[in-house]
């Protein structure tokens, strides 16, 4: 019954990301789309990516930046994604959901480190110092 409701889910996402264009994508995210974003989506285009892959590949560069267009990290993972020949939104999504698993363990282990950091030091002073820190680096 999961299992169905799972599959059920990433065909409606699938077909959602397919409808919109990466314009329309970056603006549903609160994006403002500039002309270098533009050119980015472009010569994307250009490389062979659909809008679905490109929508997808988008999406995950948001997940992992915080919100955060950053053209080098989409260049280069569209320069990835299309050497493993990617490009269909099926293997796209599957691509993005096992990097994302990745990042979130890795997030958690970053997290549990850094509270064992400060549980070493018991000190909220020195816990204030650490955010402190974590804002400069």
């Amino acid at each position: 019954m999961q299992e169905k409701s799972f599959e059920k889910r990433k065909m409606e996402y699938e077909l959602r990301i397919e409808a919109k264009t990466p314009v329309e994508l970056l603006t549903y995210h609160g994006h403002i789309v500039s002309e270098s974003d533009l050119k980015m989506i472009k010569e994307l285009k250009e490389t062979g990516l659909n809008n679905g892959v490109l929508n997808v590949l988008l999406e995950h560069v948001l997940l992992v930046s915080h919100n955060r267009i950053l053209h080098p990290l989409v260049i280069e993972l569209a320069e990835y994604w299309l050497s493993q020949n990617i490009i269909t939104v099926e293997h796209a999504v599957e691509y993005a959901t096992k990097e994302q698993r990745k990042y979130i363990k890795w997030l958690k282990k970053k997290a549990i480190a850094e509270q064992s950091v400060v549980s070493k030091w018991h000190s909220p002073l020195t816990t204030i110092k650490l955010s402190v820190l974590r804002d400069f680096l």
